[in-house]
C-alpha cells in the first residue's frame, strides 16, 4: 500500500516566465534549468497525519542533494488549488510572474535554508 508519493524532475522554465530577480534583472537567452516538484500526494486514508508535510520536506532535501550534482536555478511547483498556493507561499515559494499557480523557490534560498539547520 502506498501512503504518499512525490516526484522531482529536471526541467527548464520558459524564458518569458523567468522571474527577473533570479538573474539580477537580466533575462537569460536560454531557458534556465529548474527542478520541478511534479507530483506530491497522500492517499485519502492517510491524510491529516502530517505525511504530506514530511514528504514535502523530504522532496526539498532530495532537491538539495540533487543541486550538489546537477545545478538548477529554482525549484518549481504547479499548485492545483489556492490552498496549495498558500501552503507553498508559507514555505518561501513565490509566484512566477504572469502565471496563476506556478511558484518557485530560488536554489540560493534552498541552500541557505539548509545551511541554517
Amino acid at each position: 500500500m502506498i501512503a504518499g508519493f512525490y516526484t522531482l524532475a529536471n526541467t527548464a522554465i520558459d524564458v518569458s516566465l523567468v522571474p527577473a530577480d533570479l538573474f539580477d534583472g537580466a533575462i537569460p537567452r536560454y531557458p534556465p534549468p529548474t527542478l520541478t516538484l511534479a507530483w506530491l500526494g497522500v492517499d485519502a486514508r492517510f491524510r491529516g497525519r502530517g505525511l504530506g508535510t514530511q514528504l514535502f520536506a523530504r522532496a526539498l532535501a532530495d532537491a538539495l542533494f540533487a543541486f550538489k550534482t546537477v545545478r538548477f536555478v529554482a525549484v518549481i511547483v504547479d499548485a492545483l488549488t489556492e490552498t496549495n498556493v498558500s501552503f507553498y507561499e508559507s514555505q518561501g515559494f513565490r509566484r512566477v510572474p504572469g502565471t496563476t499557480n506556478k511558484l518557485f523557490l530560488p536554489a540560493a534560498t534552498l541552500v541557505a535554508i539548509a545551511a541554517d539547520r
